[in-house]
């Protein structure tokens, strides 16, 4: 359908831009980190997840080479999120919060993402990418992965990072975004495996 004039014209500025993308981030930040840790690990893969980067915390540089689960070298999953978990607990702290921190900052830089994603497939329509990522911001299953311990949402902020990477080298056939996309990809294997480049 096309569209009508009065659709292009919102944001009508781009101050006005800024302001509503710094909205959306901001509610998107609330969604994500109010309350973080006021339940306990949950799930199956929760308390896992939590226990490998407490160990990593208590670990020498080898622990860090090597994830273990009690005690015992632990490869279900590639480190990143590992990494990332036990970074989270070096700066708050052992607890749940700084087990799902990560996820929830990767959640507010994957709506970052989108909105740029979408700003740069449909430049003469601001509000298609403010849109784009309030529509993420408020699904259900992203609130629920960007509030929990697990690997999916580092594994989605990392597969979109490369995606717009991607798109944007097809548009300005630059060296650097190639090798951007390259990054991501990279990351988002060490964040799930060989999924990641099935994905991509």
């Amino acid at each position: 359908l096309p569209i009508r004039a009065q659709e292009t014209s919102l944001p009508s500025s781009p101050n006005r831009e800024r302001l509503w993308l710094a909205l959306l981030l901001l509610g998107t930040a609330l969604l994500a980190f109010w309350s973080l840790g006021s339940l306990p690990l949950v799930d199956v893969d929760e308390p896992v997840y939590g226990q490998v980067g407490k160990e990593m915390v208590h670990s020498g540089p080898a622990g860090w080479l090597t994830p273990h689960y009690g005690g015992l070298p632990w490869f279900d999953k590639p480190p990143l999120f590992y990494w990332l978990t036990a970074l989270s607990m070096r700066l708050f702290g052992v607890s749940e919060f700084a087990a799902r921190a990560p996820s929830a900052l990767l959640a507010v830089g994957l709506v970052a993402v989108t909105y740029v994603l979408a700003r740069r497939a449909y430049p003469q329509t601001p509000r298609a990418a403010l849109w784009a990522g309030f529509a993420l911001a408020t699904s259900v299953q992203f609130f629920l992965l960007a509030r929990a311990a697990v690997t999916d949402m580092t594994l989605a902020f990392t597969l979109t990072s490369a995606l717009l990477a991607l798109y944007t080298w097809t548009q300005v056939n630059q060296a650097r975004w190639i090798v951007l996309a390259g990054v991501m990809t990279g990351l988002a294997a060490l964040t799930k495996g060989p999924v990641a480049l099935v994905l991509i």
